[in-house]
Parts: C-alpha cells; structure tokens; sequence
C-alpha cells in the first residue's frame, strides 16, 4: 500500500474558496486502478489543507501520474497566483504496517 499527502498553505484571504473547491472538485480518480481512498483535509492550523490518497501500490500511483485523468485532474480552475503562502509539499509513504480498518467514507459522510 502506498500513501500520498500533498499539504497546502492558504493565504487567509484565499481560504473561503479554497475550502469552496475543494468541496466542489470533481473526483475524477475514481475511474483510476489501483486508487483505494482519496480524502481532502482541512488542519487545525488556520489556513492548511492537504490531499491524501491511498493506493495499492507505488505503481498504482506512479501510473495515475501519467495518465489522462491526472491531467483532467490538474486542469484549468481559477488563477492561483497569490493563493498558496508556500510551495505545496508532496509526501509520501511506503505502509509497512497496517492495523485495523477505518470506514473513512461513512465518517466524512456523518461528520464523525
């Protein structure tokens, strides 16, 4: 399994619409193989965000990356000049180990 975090810092004035979008964006992943979860975050630190995904594999991953619906994914939308505080930061994770399963899907649904 692998997992992908990409965190963003929001400029206050900008972080309305972000959330806004982030509601709103499309899930074009979906249609990806390999792709398990996908999750859009907003932290306890005002004005940070962050995307995870996780997928079956590395590979999985590394694919989606080069695929037709990354690019559909990373398309167009409004202008992001001024928007992020700091370059965006990509991280991710070889799972060695996981315990238990989580029903992330229903708790974002029911807000628990």
């Amino acid at each position: 399994m692998y997992i992908v975090q990409n965190t963003f810092s929001i400029a206050e004035e900008h972080r309305e619409s972000f959330e806004e979008r982030q509601h709103a964006a499309p899930t074009v992943t979906d249609e990806v193989p390999g792709r398990l979860m996908v999750a859009r975050l907003k932290g306890d630190e005002p004005g940070v965000f962050a995307n995870l995904s996780i997928w079956e594999s590395r590979e999985a991953f590394e694919a989606w990356r080069e695929s037709d619906n990354f690019k559909q994914a990373h398309a167009g939308g409004p202008p992001m000049e001024g928007v992020f505080t700091a370059p965006p930061q990509l991280a991710s994770y070889e799972v060695l180990r996981a315990d238990g399963g989580v029903p992330v899907a229903e708790a974002a649904a029911t807000g628990d």
